[in-house]
């Protein structure tokens, strides 16, 4: 494993269909905090927490607006051991299929902006 230039700890990159989707809204970044405790893939579907400020894995069932979609994960990244700095879309239109969570959501337009649109793709 290697950093990137922003010094973040990168974890090897698996190969993944394109998580953007379409074109109609810019896929803009920002950057993001990255909580401790896990490591996240690229496409990772995150929530941004009211209390800390920071970037967490998505929860459906979660407080804090943890279970609102707040952004997508840029790069992997390892954050099992301390938080990092990293970069997640904020607005865009995502691929369901490429996107990684452990939850249910569908699709549809998410977050209070309505910046963040996920698809579902035909094959």
């Amino acid at each position: 494993m290697g950093q990137n230039d922003l010094g973040v700890s990168l974890v090897e990159t698996q190969s993944i269909e394109d998580i953007i989707a379409g074109d109609e809204i810019q896929a803009v970044s920002v950057p993001a905090t990255i909580l401790t405790g896990f490591t996240y893939k690229r496409g990772e579907v995150l929530a941004k927490n009211s209390s800390t400020g920071k970037y967490q894995k998505f929860d459906a069932d979660g407080t804090n607006a943890t279970d609102k979609i707040a952004g997508i994960l840029i790069e992997d990244v390892d954050a099992t051991s301390a938080d990092v700095k990293s970069r997640a879309y904020v607005t865009g239109i995502f691929n369901k299929a490429a996107l990684v969570t452990a939850e249910t959501f569908s699709a549809g337009v998410h977050n209070s902006n309505g910046l963040i649109i996920i698809k579902e793709l035909e094959d």
